[in-house]
């Protein structure tokens, strides 16, 4: 289950990294520290009330900008 995990980091610190290597490739540490960050804190929305919160105020937030 893990290793699923490092390959998902790597591909998106390896775009990321691809898309800006001028800025990027010297902070690498960093750009890695921030994909698991971000991907933590999503994973965590994921499991939590947080993500009905969300997902409700986005269905609120459409049903306005149709009317």
């Amino acid at each position: 289950m893990y290793m699923f995990q490092i390959v998902h980091v790597q591909t998106i610190t390896s775009a990321l990294i691809d898309t800006f290597p001028r800025k990027l490739i010297k902070h690498k540490l960093l750009v890695t520290a921030a994909t698991c960050a971000v991907g933590f804190l999503l994973g965590i929305s994921c499991i939590t009330q947080v993500m009905l919160v969300i997902i409700e105020g986005y269905i609120k937030h459409s049903q306005i900008s149709t009317a």
